[in-house]
């Protein structure tokens, strides 16, 4: 599915798979919770795209979102384009790749190492060094390399 909204052969997924919109982008928007005329619940990583898609929606649709527009607690991947980047925080926070993510590594603590990123070395290597230094696990670069 994320390889077809990728090569923009659909606008819109229907899923439950939260690391959907992770992994494709800001753009993205699935529709992960659909009852018939009852709910319908969407998420996006940007809160600019689902401030759009929700003004697109007809009333009666808008009444029926789930819960409104919640801003994220920790908005890691607003903005974020580059997609290994995005799969790195993942895949340190928890996907289907490494379920639980990296022992250690928390959306705290790579919020707060993001927040103070400075430009010296590239943001993926910035975000590996931090999963191997903080992963309980002993996460070494050549797991890394492999994922």
């Amino acid at each position: 599915m994320a390889g077809r909204y990728i090569k923009r052969k659909c606008h819109l997924i229907m899923s439950s798979d939260a690391d959907i919109p992770v992994l494709v982008g800001d753009e993205c928007i699935i529709i992960n919770n659909y009852h018939g005329r009852k709910n319908l619940k969407i998420a996006s990583t940007s809160k600019a795209t689902l401030t759009n898609a929700i003004a697109c929606l007809g009333v009666e649709s808008q009444q029926r979102l789930m819960f409104g527009l919640l801003d994220a607690k920790f908005p890691l991947f607003e903005g974020l384009e580059d997609r290994r980047t995005r799969c790195l925080i993942s895949i340190a926070l928890g996907n289907d790749v490494l379920v639980g993510g990296v022992k250690g590594v928390g959306p705290t603590k790579m919020k707060k190492m993001m927040d103070s990123y400075k430009a010296d070395i590239p943001i993926q290597m910035h975000i590996e060094q931090f999963m191997v230094f903080e992963s309980k696990e002993k996460l070494t670069k050549e797991v890394l390399d492999v994922l």
